[in-house]
């Protein structure tokens, strides 16, 4: 009876290691099928987490970017460019907005960038698109400014309704790998972006991400780029998949990124997620034989099915545990009944001071008990529920953000026995949404602030900050509506070019404080004009007055003339009262130019013209002033290389003792032989040299070529004879001028005192003070210094006495004028008070014997001029300084 006995126990063994076999398969396969469809779940939920999380970037630099096309600097297609350059130059610095480089593009697509580069974007699509209105971020792009991978955001500017620009702004792809680098799913897991051609955008390995080779990688694309799954991703569609790359098996969430064509994309490896579950198969399959052992031996009692449950249960949480996932498990009232071991690590919490002893809502902020109380309520109807966001308090005190899912079981129909909570830690996202609110808020703030200053950057770029007057940049854009005007009313515009005579003799003298307040003055002056003109400052002592909407030419006239009576009366400004004068240029148009910039041109070359003649005077403009203007520019290009072709030469003009007739010494004076003029005087082209600043190179030439002669003269015995050299104001304002002397004198081996300096009063005042010093310094080193022209510019005796000079110089204008009483008379009286101060004096342009005989009774010392000799060669210098002595030419000689 035994031997059936032991049969069926073995019978029973074997039906029931089949149907443990059978189970754990069914088991495994249950436990995979779940898992599988988890982690789907979540790599969709974390997918589509993902997706936002980089369109709220992206969206952020784009809201930036509307926000300053708001500005009215930048929408007004009147603004000049450099006043738009300039505003984004400003924004751009701000570092907090982290923008790479803004620029700001025409409807023909050349454009500017906030760095000061130049580039045309009319073929980019992104341009394109934004031209056409929309809202745009490109695709990874190669920058023409840098060669750098970049991404671009761009945005129309409206004014008025119509499209009068693109604001875009370039941003390095590094952006992008930065936002995906902070969303994974364990140590393994990262992230990526596709765009809608199946092209890597951003990518853990940089490598793999490539703007010119259209297939990436061979090896990405081999594993993702041919198969359905990259192709669902590039189509923009929502999921999740597994794939093998490099040999790994991989599972990957993905779902579009909103506003661009673009998707994201979230994957992690099989084995991260399978590996303990194996194991605990492993565990099963031995199990089993423990437990057919058990049932052989024990027969077969319950506990090896307990310990099989626990085991499955363990396998459960392992698999849960690698995909790093918590979990909790509550009863109908919130007592946590399970408590994961990721958990556990996650709240720093142990399941053994957790499980019977807390309830949900110990581990919850009490602002959320309202939340955990409505999901134990859905719950209990059955209703699963995702996408839920609640806290968790850790151990520390610390918060962790959770994004939920909730599932409840019923093993009876009357209660719920358990409502389990699934939640990955989503602390990083928050973080980063809350980084991005604050970043919203501080825009929000730039907003306003750029909204409050837009009046005052409109000050800033259209008007003057000394004067109030509008500006420049003013005047181009008012000016265009004007003159639109005047086109369709068949009207003119005149324009007004004013300049200050001396303005700059006030400012050195009184200081720019004082400058300040005369141009003040003569701003409220200028202002006080009919209604149709307006008056702009340019800057300096320059103004413009546009008159509109007139027609009669003599109208124009009373109205300048009035200008120049207003400013004849003396301005009252600190106790100190000051005569000014204005040189004023006037164009018409349409005559006299079709655009502002024509009518400014032609009209400054009335105003030089109008100074050229003597200043205080006002020339309206025409052609023949430009053939003047061509004539000095043709002279000016010859200029410039007779130096180079040796076509200057130097003449020497005797200066005699008024009383014996001894020649003393010879001024230097240079002439120019030219092949296209032939001999060309000093009055034609000194003045283009100073202006142009070939005057240095010129003026140190006769310097050094006087002082060779004067070696010369030494040589011959002759080193009482003294060279004088003018002196013009561009060489005496050069900071080195006084070291220039010194080295040429030195070079040439002459005693210093064989050289004269001839300094006018103009350039001797163009900066007092400095020059005064410069002129001190040469005395010091025995260098003769006569001031030149005396009489002809502030003519000002008194400050004679500061001067270290030895002679001045009366002009010939002075001379020529002789038969006049007065003029006698003040002749007379300059000699007596430069002698009385110790100075001798030289009257030049002697041309007749009355005017020798005049000088001569008056005590003048040194005579030069046609009355002893033209300008003469070297080598007639050399037979005059042999014979000592010059005497009055007859009157058929001079000239």
């Amino acid at each position: 009876m035994n031997i059936p006995k032991k049969k069926n126990i073995l019978n029973y063994g074997i039906v029931f290691t089949l149907f443990c076999l059978l189970a754990v398969t069914l088991l495994y396969s249950l436990a995979y099928q779940i898992i599988i469809q988890n982690i789907k779940e979540t790599l969709v939920q974390v997918a589509q987490q993902g997706a936002e999380r980089v369109s709220d970037s992206l969206n952020g630099y784009l809201n930036i970017l509307e926000a300053i096309s708001a500005l009215e600097p930048i929408k007004n297609p009147r603004t000049p460019w450099e006043t738009k350059l300039h505003i984004i130059q400003s924004i751009a610095a701000r570092k907090y907005l982290n923008l790479k480089r803004i620029s700001i593009s025409r409807p023909d697509g050349t454009s500017q960038t906030s760095d000061g580069k130049k580039i045309n974007i009319w073929n980019r699509s992104y341009f394109q698109k934004a031209l056409s209105g929309k809202r745009v971020i490109s695709d990874l792009l190669i920058s023409r400014v840098d060669n750098s991978a970049v991404i671009i955001f761009a945005v129309p500017v409206y004014y008025q309704g119509k499209i009068t620009s693109v604001l875009y702004e370039t941003h390095s792809i590094n952006a992008l790998h930065e936002i995906i680098n902070g969303i994974r799913m364990g140590p393994k897991s990262y992230s990526l972006i596709i765009n809608r051609k199946g092209k890597l955008i951003a990518h853990p390995n940089r490598s793999l991400v490539s703007v010119t080779n259209p297939n990436n990688s061979k090896e990405y694309s081999k594993a993702i780029g041919l198969g359905t799954l990259n192709r669902k991703m590039a189509s923009g569609k929502t999921g999740a998949g597994n794939y093998s790359f490099a040999g790994v098996e991989k599972y990957l969430g993905y779902a579009p990124i909103k506003g661009t064509e673009w998707s994201f994309a979230i994957t992690i490896p099989r084995k991260n997620i399978f590996n303990k579950l194996n194991q605990t198969m492993f565990y099963l399959g031995l199990l089993i034989l423990l437990v057919l052992l058990l049932f052989f031996t024990l027969n077969l009692n319950n506990l090896s099915l307990k310990q099989l449950l626990s085991r499955e249960q363990t396998f459960l949480n392992n698999a849960i545990d690698t995909a790093n996932i918590i979990m909790i498990e509550i009863n109908s009232i919130g007592t946590i009944t399970s408590f994961n071991r990721y958990a556990e690590e996650k709240l720093i919490f142990g399941q053994k001071e957790i499980l019977e002893y807390f309830t949900i809502y110990d581990l919850i902020p009490e602002k959320s008990a309202n939340q955990i109380t409505m999901i134990i309520r859905n719950a209990a109807q059955e209703k699963n529920q995702s996408r839920i966001e609640f806290p968790l308090v850790k151990k520390d005190g610390g918060i962790i953000h959770v994004l939920w899912s909730i599932n409840s079981e019923k093993y009876s129909s009357k209660s719920i026995d358990r409502i389990t909570l699934m939640g990955i830690d989503i602390t990083d996202r928050v973080a980063y949404e809350q980084r991005l609110l604050e970043s919203n808020q501080e825009l929000n703030a730039l907003s306003q602030e750029l909204v409050a200053s837009g009046e005052e950057l409109r000050r800033l770029a259209y008007y003057d900050s000394l004067t109030g007057l509008p500006n420049r940049s003013s005047l181009f854009e008012q000016s265009a509506l004007i003159l639109e005007t005047a086109i369709t009313t068949g009207t003119q515009v005149a324009l007004v070019y004013l300049d200050i005579d001396n303005f700059k003799l006030i400012n050195d003298s009184f200081g720019h404080s004082m400058g300040d307040r005369l141009l003040i003055e003569i701003s409220a002056r200028l202002s006080s004009m009919p209604d149709n003109s307006q008056v702009f400052r340019l800057g300096g002592d320059e103004f413009v007055v546009l008159f509109a909407g007139f027609s009669d030419i003599g109208n124009l006239r009373n109205i300048t003339a009035a200008i120049m009576r207003d400013f004849s009366r003396p301005l009252n400004i600190q106790d100190h009262t000051f005569h000014i004068s204005l040189s004023m240029g006037i164009t018409l148009f349409p005559d006299n130019g079709q655009n502002i910039e024509d009518l400014m041109k032609n009209a400054d070359t009335a105003m030089y013209r109008a100074k050229e003649s003597g200043r205080n005077l006002c020339l309206f403009f025409d052609r023949s002033m430009n053939d003047i203007i061509v004539a000095k520019v043709k002279m000016e290009s010859a200029l410039r290389g007779a130096l180079e072709n040796k076509e200057f030469f130097i003449v020497y003009q005797p200066q005699v003792e008024a009383g014996s007739g001894g020649v003393i010494g010879f001024e230097a004076l240079i002439r120019w032989q030219s092949p296209k003029y032939d001999i060309v005087s000093p009055a034609r082209f000194i003045k283009i040299a100073e202006e142009t600043g070939l005057i240095i190179p010129i003026g140190l030439w006769v310097l050094e070529d006087s002082c060779r002669f004067a070696a010369e003269l030494q040589e011959k015995e002759f080193p009482h004879l003294t060279i004088s050299i003018n002196i013009s104001t561009r060489q005496l304002l050069q900071k080195d001028f006084v070291e220039s002397v010194e080295q040429v004198i030195s070079k040439s081996g002459i005693s210093p005192n064989q050289i004269v300096l001839e300094i006018t009063e103009t350039a001797l005042m163009e900066s007092f003070e400095t020059n005064l010093n410069k002129l001190q310094l040469i005395r010091e080193h025995e260098v003769k210094i006569h001031l030149d022209d005396f009489g002809t510019g502030y003519s000002s005796l008194n400050y004679l006495r500061s001067l270290p000079i030895h002679m001045i110089k009366i002009d010939k204008t002075f001379i020529d004028d002789l038969r006049n009483d007065l003029q006698q008379s003040l002749i007379a009286t300059i000699i007596i008070l430069a002698h009385q101060i110790h100075l001798k004096v030289i009257a030049e342009g002697v041309e007749t014997k009355e005017q020798l005989e005049f000088l001569v009774r008056k005590n003048c010392d040194i005579i030069q001029g046609f009355i002893f000799s033209k300008p003469v060669s070297e080598g007639e210098v050399l037979k005059i300084a042999h014979q000592g002595l010059l005497k009055p030419l007859p009157p058929s000689q001079p000239g």
